[in-house]
């Protein structure tokens, strides 16, 4: 009997030790994938203003949010985005756009 509990702890280990691999990830990986769901994420604001639909835009914010136009003053708070957006669309006659993002750093973990 101690030689079948053996043989049987053996295989246990080999399986424990064979299911504990990690996906292995390229360097450089993950930041791909953010910068692909930040491009992507961008792009939404902008659709906000061509279709004149302010829920798109809020809808992108937190209720403690602050948004820092250029050479204006920061506008804070839960009606922020809904502030920023009436500017935009009708006192500016913002209608399209694009966020460019230059670049992304990051280190963290691959999972």
């Amino acid at each position: 009997m101690c030689k079948h509990f053996r043989k049987m702890y053996l295989v246990i280990v080999i399986l424990t030790i064979c299911s504990c691999t990690t996906r292995q990830t390229s360097p450089g990986s993950g930041l791909a994938e953010a910068k692909k769901a930040i491009a992507e994420s961008n792009d939404i604001y902008f659709n906000a203003f061509a279709k004149g639909d302010s829920s798109i835009f809020i809808n992108r914010y937190a209720k403690d949010c602050c948004i820092m136009p250029p050479n204006s003053p920061a506008v804070c708070g839960e009606n922020a985005p809904l502030e920023f957006f009436r500017i935009a669309y009708y006192d500016l006659g913002l209608r399209n756009g694009k966020f460019i993002t230059t670049d992304i750093f990051g280190d963290g973990w691959n999972l």
